[in-house]
C-alpha cells in the first residue's frame, strides 16, 4: 500500500493549506487549488484508490478529479461525512499505473461551493489479478 499523506504534498492555489491540527489539507475553496505528489512505482500494476477525507453537509456535492501523468483517471462528487471533524475512508475506483515516477494531482472539477474537502491521505492499494 502506498500512502500519499497530506503532510507530504505540494500545494498550489489561492487559499489551500496544510492544517497540522487535523493532519489534513483544507481551505480548498477555488478550482485553482490543487494538491500534488510524486508516486514512485518500481513495477506496473492495478491499484484501488481510496482517500481519507471529511466534508460538512453544506459543502457536499462538489466535483473532484484525480489526474495522473496529466490525464484525468478518476472523478466524482464529494459526499458528506457528517462534519469537517468526521473523517471517513472512501474507495474512489481503480487505476492501472506504470513503473515510473507518477505525477498525481487532486483538484476540483469546476467551481467550488464552500470548500471541496479536507483530505488526509490518498491510498493506492495493489489489486491482485
Amino acid at each position: 500500500v502506498v500512502e500519499l499523506r497530506a503532510s507530504r504534498c505540494r500545494l498550489d492555489g489561492e487559499r489551500i493549506e496544510y492544517m497540522p491540527d487535523y493532519d489534513a489539507i483544507g481551505w480548498w475553496t477555488s478550482e485553482r487549488d490543487r494538491a500534488q505528489w510524486t508516486l514512485v512505482l518500481d513495477r506496473p500494476g492495478k491499484y484501488r484508490v481510496e482517500w481519507e477525507y471529511s466534508v460538512s453537509p453544506e459543502a457536499a456535492g462538489n466535483a473532484w478529479m484525480i489526474e495522473i501523468g496529466g490525464k484525468e483517471v478518476l472523478s466524482g462528487t464529494v459526499a458528506s461525512t457528517g462534519s469537517w471533524e468526521t473523517f471517513k475512508t472512501e474507495t474512489l475506483g481503480t487505476v492501472d499505473l506504470p513503473a515510473a515516477d507518477n505525477h498525481v494531482v487532486v483538484r476540483s472539477k469546476g467551481a467550488v461551493k464552500g470548500a471541496l474537502v479536507d483530505l488526509r491521505v490518498v491510498r493506492f492499494v495493489p489489486v491482485e489479478e
